[in-house]
């Protein structure tokens, strides 16, 4: 089994912290939408990314 990393662990190419919090925030948001649309294991990762 591969180790959990956080998502602080992961390395960006984008310098700007505030950047990376605002799509951060963006991406969780989309996510909780759709999993109250359509549950937990309906939505995809291309969906909550579009």
């Amino acid at each position: 089994m591969e180790p959990v990393h956080r998502t602080q662990d992961i390395t960006t190419q984008i310098k700007n912290p505030e950047l990376v919090k605002r799509r951060h925030l963006q991406i969780v948001d989309a996510a909780v939408q759709l999993f109250i649309e359509h549950g937990f294991h309906k939505p995809t990762t291309r969906q909550i990314a579009a």
